[in-house]
C-alpha cells in the first residue's frame, strides 16, 4: 500500500521549493487518504486492524478518520533498527524489545511479528 508514502511525499513536497511550487493538500491529499483508508474499511469487519503513526500530523488525521482503530499512547513501537531494503535482521531489535517489555505496555507493534513472538516466549507470566 503506497498511502503512507504518498502522504509523506506530500508533506515533504509542501515545503520543498526545489521541487516546484507547493500544491494544495486537496490535490493529492484525498487520493492519498483513500489509499490508506479504503483497505482499512474493506477489511475491518473480518480482521483486527490497528493504525498508528510516529508522525504527529498523520496520527492526528488517523484519529479523525479511524478513531476506533487508533493505537495511541498505550501502544509502543518495539523496533529500533532503521528500516531498509532488504530488511535488517530481526535480532538487531532485541535490546529495544527488552526495554519496551520492561515498561509493561498494554500493546506493542513491530515489523517482525513472528520473530518478536518467538523472542517473547517464556518472558511473560
Amino acid at each position: 500500500m503506497a498511502g503512507p508514502r504518498a502522504l509523506a511525499r506530500h508533506d515533504r513536497a509542501a515545503g520543498d521549493q526545489a521541487r516546484g511550487p507547493a500544491r494544495p493538500f486537496g490535490t493529492y491529499g484525498a487520493a492519498a487518504w483513500k489509499e490508506v483508508s479504503d483497505p482499512i474499511k474493506e477489511r475491518q469487519a473480518s480482521m483486527r486492524i490497528l493504525v498508528y503513526s510516529q508522525d504527529s500530523w498523520i496520527q492526528a488525521e488517523l484519529a479523525k478518520r479511524h478513531p476506533t482503530l487508533l493505537k495511541g499512547s498505550q501502544a509502543r513501537w518495539t523496533d529500533s533498527v532503521a528500516w531498509q531494503e532488504p530488511p535488517a535482521a530481526w535480532n538487531g531489535n532485541t535490546s529495544r524489545w527488552a526495554e519496551v517489555l520492561a515498561q509493561a505496555p498494554k500493546s506493542v507493534m513491530t515489523n517482525y511479528t513472528k520473530d518478536y513472538r518467538a523472542w517473547l516466549d517464556g518472558k511473560c507470566a
